[in-house]
């Protein structure tokens, strides 16, 4: 059930449906999956076909390892990723949508909010079946917790077929995992819409169909990016029972249900796709993608580039540079995408507490991590009015600034300069932010090699 990718020894599952027809390996037969049983080991119940040699079928209950789908059934595909086996998404590929999903799990409760976040998938109401591509790291019991919900999720899904990674690392960064997923997502149509989602964020019921109506309405060309950014926006102090999806949302035309709920006063914020930017809630999963735009990204920017935790941005400023309009706000569906978001209340007390993170969900972000300090940071705090830790603060900031532009950006990544550094001098220090931008700025460098740099001027 398992396929090795060329790069590195991870595995790629197709997650079965009830109803498919599969080979049960360790019976050398063939067989109809009829349940998915999580309580009795992650294990799939298939009844097998009669034989010549029996007249009543047998039941027998097998893991996902043991069992390959029936490459010649129409739900979807076997495992071999053989090209013709794997193109079976319908012909129109103007409508072909694929939804990447990065997610890294390291703790129980993040594993509670990547259960919500695949059920709100696999609720989407489209008209037509779309397949879902989830790349998965972190601890072992993590891991294997993980695939034990998107196997009982996938195995009910009716209009949406399910792959997984099984990276087997305790940690990929987000960018990584979507340059995996794209490659594998391409091997099934190299012409689909890509469309991306957080593993703690949650889709509303209809995102998917509004983005694709939205898409032809405006008659956009096939190779254009697409975006919609209104979304609900989650702070710090949101709790694990008031962040499900049925506490802010009871039926798909119903966007203002969470405000009736007082518990959430002050902690929910719906914030249109065209403001996202001044609220810095802006993210390249507002965005769908064509495949092709995708994999170029991933040509010009080497691993190194792509596992910085911010090499999200860069795709974002890409993305909003190759679109010919603005962001479009659609006032019927005003959000269509719940994302847990630090205030910047938060993220002032983090600076101010020297690193320290607070609330349920600060430290789940890019931006709210703990950084530790290096050697460099140091240095610098003990010539300007910081500590170390604030001055690692300062240098994550200015590689979040960097790297969205540099290479192909040479004039946003000017004016970025002179604003920044003009804005830490002033308070922390003339001469701060010159030195300090210096360093990042070679540090950025280093991620790209002149070949890719080269390629990249005049590229977007």
């Amino acid at each position: 059930m398992t396929t090795t990718s060329s790069t590195e020894a991870t595995s790629v599952f197709v997650l079965p449906r009830i109803g498919d027809k599969v080979y049960v390996k360790s019976c050398n037969a063939k067989g109809t999956i009829k349940e998915f049983h999580l309580s009795q080991g992650a294990s799939y119940e298939v009844q097998l076909r009669r034989t010549n040699k029996s007249k009543q079928s047998e039941t027998v209950m097998v893991k996902l390892n043991n069992i390959e789908l029936d490459s010649h059934q129409e739900s979807e595909t076997d495992t071999t990723f053989d090209h013709d086996a794997m193109k079976t998404d319908k012909d129109d590929d103007d409508e072909v949508v694929h939804v990447l999903v990065p997610c890294h799990v390291d703790s129980e409760r993040r594993g509670v909010l990547f259960l919500r976040c695949a059920q709100s998938i696999a609720h989407q109401q489209t008209h037509d079946d779309f397949s879902v591509f989830v790349g998965l790291s972190g601890p072992t019991k993590h891991r294997e917790s993980m695939l034990n919900i998107l196997m009982a999720i996938a195995s009910r899904a009716e209009n949406s077929r399910w792959y997984m990674q099984d990276t087997g690392l305790d940690a990929r960064p987000q960018m990584e995992h979507i340059r995996h997923l794209v490659d594998i997502s391409a091997e099934k149509n190299s012409n689909a819409y890509l469309m991306f989602i957080g593993n703690d964020d949650m889709m509303h019921p209809l995102r998917i169909v509004v983005f694709l109506e939205g898409k032809k309405n405006l008659g956009l060309p096939k190779e254009c990016p697409f975006a919609l950014g209104g979304k609900l926006l989650l702070n710090e102090h949101v709790s694990a029972d008031e962040g499900q999806l049925g506490r802010l949302i009871v039926n798909t035309q119903d966007f203002d249900f969470w405000k009736v709920d007082p518990s959430l006063k002050g902690k929910v914020q719906c914030v249109p796709g065209s403001k996202c930017g001044e609220m810095d809630a802006e993210e390249y999963f507002d965005w769908m993608v064509p495949t092709a735009l995708m994999q170029k990204f991933f040509r010009l920017n080497p691993i190194h580039a792509t596992s910085s935790k911010y090499c999200d941005l860069r795709l974002l400023a890409i993305l909003n540079k190759v679109c010919p309009m603005e962001v479009v706000d659609v006032p019927n569906y005003p959000w269509l995408m719940v994302h847990y978001k630090a205030s910047e209340d938060c993220k002032r007390d983090m600076f101010d507490n020297h690193g320290e993170a607070y609330g349920n969900h600060a430290s789940d972000q890019a931006s709210m991590k703990i950084v530790k300090p290096s050697e460099k940071d140091k240095k610098l705090a003990q010539r300007y009015p910081l500590s170390k830790a604030q001055v690692a603060i300062c240098r994550d900031h200015f590689e979040s600034i960097i790297i969205q532009y540099y290479g192909w950006d040479e004039k946003n990544l000017g004016l970025a300069r002179r604003e920044k550094i003009r804005e830490v001098n002033q308070s922390h220090g003339a001469g701060f932010g010159e030195e300090l931008w210096a360093q990042v700025e070679a540090k950025v460098g280093s991620y790209f090699n002149k070949q890719t740099l080269e390629e990249s001027k005049g590229a977007w």
